[in-house]
């Protein structure tokens, strides 16, 4: 999964906007893609109106977000014992290929695009894991900021932003790839599929080193499987499926295995 945040100086720098048509972007290209926003003060019920009136959490929905959270201070909608943002991230693994946080400028750890009014928006941004600078500064002072900011990547539209950011999904997937050549992407082996990566004749999805087709979980926590363990699994609970009556095709499979009390 990647995560990447959008941060602004205040409010209304049109970091809601970026994010509503990446989703779309990013869902037409096949991939799952949630939400997580940083709200400071959030009221649920104004969430359930629509049109004119719909706050952010209706419009991601709206766009394709298969999961949409808003984090407050006091509590985490949908509804949840989780504090950390880290574990919210967590907690969507098998959820979602793509998570777009909007807000939580405290964090740091996660690739960073920030949304600028000025171009002094930017130096009170910056982190080691800024990788791209939008909204109104990138169209207004493009050359500027090309000047001031070289090493990154200075995006005019939210098309333009989204190149960059599957780019770099790409690149990422490149290097987590590991030369296995299990041949679960469907390929001979995993110099074919870079190369189909790179011309766009495969999803970064493919890979199961880097995007698990079976995650599984002891006590909440994820425990890493090879290709082999996890096609193992995959072939098994199928294989079983396939001998009972009146199950169909599915796309998703969930077993959740409780100990007794």
């Amino acid at each position: 999964m990647f995560v990447f945040q959008f941060v602004g100086l205040g409010r209304h720098v049109g970091k809601t906007s970026i994010i509503v048509q990446l989703v779309k972007l990013f869902s037409e290209k096949g991939l799952r893609v949630g939400v997580i926003k940083h709200g400071h003060s959030y009221d649920p019920a104004f969430d359930l109106k629509s049109g004119e009136d719909a706050k952010d959490t209706v419009r991601f929905t709206e766009a394709g977000s298969v999961v949409t959270i808003v984090m407050t201070n006091k509590s985490t909608v949908t509804i949840t014992a989780v504090g950390s943002l880290e574990r919210v991230i967590e907690n969507l693994l098998s959820q979602v290929d793509v998570v777009f946080l909007e807000g939580f400028k405290e964090e740091e750890c996660y690739p960073r695009i920030i949304v600028a009014e000025a171009v002094s928006d930017v130096s009170q941004l910056l982190t080691s894991n800024t990788i791209a600078v939008t909204g109104n500064a990138a169209v207004a002072c493009y050359e500027e900021l090309k000047h001031h900011h070289p090493s990154l990547s200075i995006a005019k539209s939210a098309e333009e932003l989204a190149e960059v950011l599957y780019s770099f999904i790409i690149e990422k997937v490149v290097e987590k790839v590991g030369g296995k050549s299990c041949g679960v992407c469907g390929h001979p082996n995993c110099e074919a599929f870079i190369e189909s990566l790179r011309t766009g004749k495969a999803k970064p999805t493919a890979c199961p080193q880097v995007s698990p087709r079976v995650s599984l979980y002891l006590d909440g926590k994820p425990l890493p499987l090879n290709p082999f363990v996890q096609s193992m699994i995959e072939n098994t609970l199928r294989g079983m499926l396939r001998s009972l009556k009146g199950v169909g095709r599915h796309k998703r499979v969930e077993v959740f295995i409780s100990s007794p009390p």
